[in-house]
C-alpha cells in the first residue's frame, strides 16, 4: 500500500472543523483530570476513521459533543452551514440534549439518555456514537488500572504529559478473590 495520496480522503473541510473544535472546547478537561477535553475528540475520529468512515462521519465525530458542550457557540444550523447537512444529521443523530438546548441547566439524565437511544435506534451516526462509547470506555478501563504497576519487568512508569483520565480520588480496583 502507498503510503502517500495525491487526492486526500480528509480535505480542508476536516481542517475547518479541527480548528473550530479546537477553539470550542479549548478550556474544557476531561471530567477530573487535566487532560484536555480535545483529546478525546481527536481518539473518536481516529476510531471513525479506522473503522472506514468518511469525511463526513470523521467532521461529525470531530463535533459530536458540540451542541451539548457549547450550544452557546455554535448551533446545528451554523454546523450545517459550515459543514454540511449530513454532518449537522450526523451530529444530532450524536446529541442527548433537545434541538432547541441553547446553554443553561440540561434536561435530567434519564430524559437525555432515552431520547439519546431512541436516535440511535435510527440509524444515523451509530458508527460516531459507538466509537464514542468505546472511547470513553477505554479511558475508564485505563483509570481503573494503576498508573505504576509491577509487571514482569518491574514498575512501569506513565511517560511526561497531563495526567491520565483518572479522576484523582478515583481508587484503583481492588483485588478479587
Amino acid at each position: 500500500m502507498p503510503d502517500h495520496t495525491e487526492d486526500p480522503m480528509l480535505k480542508e473541510r476536516f481542517d475547518q472543523a479541527l480548528a473550530e473544535v479546537a477553539k470550542l472546547h479549548r478550556h474544557h478537561l476531561r471530567k477530573g483530570t487535566l487532560v484536555p477535553y480535545l483529546s478525546h475528540l481527536l481518539g473518536v475520529t481516529a476510531l471513525v476513521l479506522e473503522d472506514g468512515g468518511d469525511e463526513d462521519e470523521a467532521i461529525a465525530a470531530l463535533l459530536h459533543d458540540a451542541l451539548e458542550d457549547c450550544p452557546d457557540k455554535i448551533s446545528a444550523e451554523e454546523i450545517e452551514e459550515k459543514f454540511g447537512p449530513r454532518v449537522r444529521e450526523l451530529v444530532e443523530a450524536c446529541t442527548d440534549t433537545p434541538p432547541d438546548h441553547t446553554g443553561g441547566p440540561k434536561p435530567g439524565w434519564k430524559v437525555r439518555k432515552e431520547r439519546y437511544l431512541e436516535q440511535v435506534a435510527g440509524g444515523h451516526g451509530n458508527r460516531i456514537s459507538l466509537a464514542d462509547k468505546l472511547h470513553n470506555a477505554r479511558c475508564i478501563l485505563r483509570d481503573r488500572i494503576p498508573a505504576r504497576g509491577a509487571g514482569p519487568g518491574g514498575p512501569k512508569a506513565r511517560g511526561p504529559g497531563p495526567e491520565p483520565c483518572r479522576p484523582p480520588a478515583f481508587a484503583p480496583p481492588r483485588q478479587l478473590s
